[in-house]
């Protein structure tokens, strides 16, 4: 445990890679690291290779869409509709991009790393009436093993 000031960073940890996982190909192991402080809570990742050569799975990624909406209360915006949405993955998923063309809106986290048979729930914030049935017919994910 490492305590960080304001605005501030400190080295928490070092590592040999040949240490942590003896004999294991550096283009298929990471690093998830977990930063608490006054109740919040941030998650990270470390990679050994650029992204571009990581041997990634193809991963199944599951989306639920909730079927009825909730209000949330977004800073500037006011009370606003919004549709619950699941995501899971069925193997490790970086860059998990949710999209929606229309009912405009937005994602209240879009741009995610999933782990095997994690399971993130987010909102879909609509500008004007959220509709849970137009929600789940145009959304659109992919990650970043969809590029390639």
């Amino acid at each position: 445990v490492s305590r960080v000031g304001p605005q501030a960073s400190v080295r928490a940890a070092a590592f040999r890679l040949s240490r942590l996982t003896p004999g294991a190909d550096p283009e298929s192991i990471y690093v998830k690291f977990t930063a608490r402080a006054g109740g919040f809570k941030s998650e990270g990742f470390h990679f050994f290779v650029p992204f571009k050569r990581l041997d990634l799975p193809k991963a199944r990624i599951a989306v639920k869409v909730g079927r009825k909406t909730v209000e949330r209360e977004v800073p500037g915006l006011g009370i606003l509709e919004a549709v619950p949405v699941t995501v899971k993955a069925s193997d490790l998923a970086l860059f998990v991009d949710l999209k929606v063309a229309r009912p405009s809106g937005f994602f209240t986290d879009n741009f995610f790393h999933l782990e095997k048979g994690e399971e993130k729930r987010i909102l879909f914030i609509a500008e004007g009436k959220a509709d849970p049935e137009r929600v789940r017919r145009a959304l659109r994910v992919a990650s970043l093993r969809d590029t390639y």
